[in-house]
């Protein structure tokens, strides 16, 4: 899929994908583009756009280069960073004079935040430098809330344990005990006249009869 957006005093608005309507484009968003997709763009531009095999094998070395008078680099980006199964995948940046094209695979959360406001506001893209730039700096700033929220769940401090909650299992009595158990349970005691106050349950006490 290619979303191409132009230029309009400082807004940007999408257009159709028709070569004629691309000529004026500034941004060229590539989403899993097909092969003729590609092609279109590569017509349009005259730069060779990558294949994701091609920027899979990207080494880290070769991620920011120059060909054909036009600057390629490649990032490895984040998404679905609030769900449980996040993705880092790589995409690819070009600069072609002033115009800005982008492929992926995936859908950083930037690629979806940054064409609503730059469509409502003079959000100053001007043109692909500076819509290059603002994409980085929502990546950056998503990438630190990340940050900031696996830091708070790591220093969260472990709960206290209930002093009422059940106590394990004792595999020699085969029954659960609780902290409170055994605070109703009292010594053996000796009576005034000497006879034995056998120890129990308060209120189930057996006093010994036995007299000497």
């Amino acid at each position: 899929m290619i979303n191409a957006y132009i230029q309009d005093r400082g807004r940007l608005r999408a257009v159709e994908k028709e070569a004629g309507d691309l000529t004026a484009a500034v941004w060229f968003d590539l989403m899993t583009p097909s092969a003729d997709e590609e092609s279109l763009v590569e017509r349009v531009l005259g730069v060779n756009v990558p294949t994701r095999e091609e920027m899979a094998g990207i080494g880290i070395s070769s991620r920011l280069y120059y060909e054909d008078s036009a600057a390629f680099m490649t990032a490895t980006l984040a998404a679905h960073t609030d769900g449980e199964e996040p993705v880092l995948a790589p995409v690819t940046f070009v600069l072609v004079e002033d115009r800005l094209v982008t492929v992926r695979y995936h859908e950083p959360q930037a690629f979806r935040i940054f064409p609503t406001p730059a469509a409502h506001a003079a959000a100053g893209a001007q043109d692909g430098a500076t819509i290059l730039v603002a994409l980085l700096e929502l990546e950056v700033d998503r990438l630190a809330d990340v940050l900031e929220r696996a830091g708070r769940e790591i220093n969260r401090p472990e709960q206290a344990p209930d002093p009422c909650a059940a106590a394990p299992l004792n595999p020699e009595q085969g029954e659960q005990r609780t902290a409170a158990d055994g605070q109703d349970q009292v010594p053996e005691q000796v009576g005034p006249n000497g006879q034995t106050l056998h120890g129990g349950h308060h209120g189930n006490r057996r006093v010994s009869t036995d007299s000497p």
